[in-house]
């Protein structure tokens, strides 16, 4: 756990002492309304007092729609999922598929020309789906989410950036997810 809280607070603070360094303005013009594809790994665990903790490494897909609100500061909602295969406890091989679907709304800040910090907060349906069982567990809950990016390729009209992102998710009844994930991202502008 400690490596994931520092690899989130290098995401975070690496903008914020960008920002404290008196980051030049934003050079290129952003406005308008964005369009987004984020495709990368992760990996995403499940706790839960009733059952055992779940874990597994896959794939996640985010996709999102917004608008600049100044050349800095974006506003956006989002829907995505983080699923893969675990492993099942009680015996060698596959147990099944955990997935986390989710949506909401997003706030990005751009803190220099090349990084930015992001917070967001969604809706989510933690699913557990076990193999061999026709039934499958669904949590309805909360995810709160900060994701950190610097930008590889800025041109006039798209960004390729790479990004590192964490989430938590509230489900009630004492059930909780987390996930961590490294991704690329595909922003129009």
């Amino acid at each position: 756990m400690r490596t994931v809280i520092g690899l989130v607070a290098i995401a975070l603070l690496a903008p914020a002492t960008a920002l404290a360094q008196g980051a030049p303005e934003t050079a290129r013009t952003r406005g308008g309304l964005a369009l987004e594809g984020e495709l990368g790994l992760g990996g995403l665990n499940s706790q839960n007092p009733s059952d055992v903790d779940l874990s597994s490494f896959g794939a996640t897909a985010t996709g999102r729609l917004g608008g600049y609100l100044t050349p800095r500061m974006m506003l956006m909602v989002m829907a995505g999922v983080t699923s893969g295969d675990f492993e099942d406890p009680d015996f060698v091989g596959p147990g099944g598929t955990l997935a986390e679907l989710f949506l909401g709304a997003s706030f990005r800040y751009w803190v220099s020309e090349k990084f930015w910090a992001e917070a967001n907060l969604s809706s989510s349906r933690l699913v557990i789906e076990r193999l061999g069982r026709v039934d499958e567990q669904v949590f309805a809950g909360t995810r709160l989410g900060l994701t950190g990016g610097f930008v590889i390729y800025d041109g006039q009209r798209l960004n390729l950036d790479g990004r590192l992102g964490f989430a938590f998710g509230g489900y009630g009844n004492d059930v909780r997810s987390s996930s961590l994930w490294v991704s690329i991202g595909l922003t129009t502008k």
